[in-house]
Parts: C-alpha cells; sequence; structure tokens
C-alpha cells in the first residue's frame, strides 16, 4: 500500500507527537508521585520538630518522645528512598542501580502502600484514615510507574 508525501508525513508526525504525550504521560505519574513524597517529607519534619503532635500519627499510638524520633527517622528515611528510586527510574540522573534492583525496590514499596492502606484504615485518628486513600492512591501510581518503559519517560 503506497501512501503520498502528506500521508507519510502526517503519519510520522503523529507517531512523534504520540511519543511526546507518552514521555510527558510517562514523567507526569513520576513527578506527581515525587511531590506526594515530598508533601510528606515536610509533614514528617514539622511532626520531628513537634509543630504537629506526634499523637495524631502512627495509629495514635507512640507514648513518647523518643518513640516518634525512631519511627519518624524511619519514615523520612523510607521516604528518600522512594524518591531516590523514582530518580533512578525517570532517569533524571545517573542510574547507579540496574533496572531490575530498582523495579524490585518500586515492588516492595508497593506492598508497603498497600499494608500501609490496610494500617491507616484501623487507625486510631481521623486523620490518618483519611491517608488510606492517598497511599492507596500512591500504590496505584507506583503499579503505573512500574509498568512503564523507558521510552515512555525518557
Amino acid at each position: 500500500m503506497a501512501f503520498s508525501k502528506k500521508e507519510v508525513f502526517s503519519k510520522e508526525k503523529y507517531s512523534i507527537q504520540k511519543s511526546n504525550n507518552m514521555k510527558q504521560s510517562g514523567l507526569f505519574w513520576i513527578q506527581l508521585l515525587a511531590g506526594i513524597i515530598l508533601l510528606f517529607l515536610i509533614f514528617h519534619v514539622l511532626i520531628l520538630t513537634q509543630v504537629i503532635s506526634y499523637e495524631i500519627t502512627w495509629g495514635g499510638r507512640l507514648k513518647s518522645v523518643q518513640e516518634m524520633w525512631v519511627f519518624e527517622s524511619i519514615s523520612i528515611i523510607m521516604n528518600g528512598l522512594l524518591l531516590f528510586l523514582l530518580s533512578q527510574k525517570s532517569g533524571l540522573f545517573q542510574s547507579i542501580l540496574s533496572e531490575k534492583i530498582v523495579h524490585f525496590g518500586l515492588w516492595i514499596y508497593v506492598g508497603i502502600f498497600i499494608l500501609n492502606t490496610v494500617g491507616n484504615l484501623a487507625a486510631a485518628t481521623l486523620l490518618e484514615k483519611g491517608f488510606s486513600l492517598v497511599t492507596f492512591f500512591m500504590a496505584w501510581i507506583l503499579l503505573k510507574i512500574i509498568r512503564m518503559t523507558p521510552q515512555q519517560y525518557l
């Protein structure tokens, strides 16, 4: 089947435009999740500095400032690690981890977010019950990111 010059150009333009849209869409999900994580990091820093009371976090089960420091520090490290994995997946920085390790790490976070969603639903505070929607959404976004190929975001 022969195409005229105009039809070929039109198909090439559509293909390039579709490719650019896929890249923008892939980066959008990575950037959205990174933005949510940054908001959580700010939230955890506000708890560490006691601007926000630690009693409303961790299911209302923390009993002391020392417990809060341990739990919040772990949370900040975990969120930072996820940001690092997302930066590796996005190609924004030079990759130092293999794609398999990045995917494995992201799958672990999907599991963590699903468990966190269940835990938030069982929390004593209304704030954390509300976070169950956020953590579920984050797991869903991560699944989308894991399924993306490099052509969809590089």
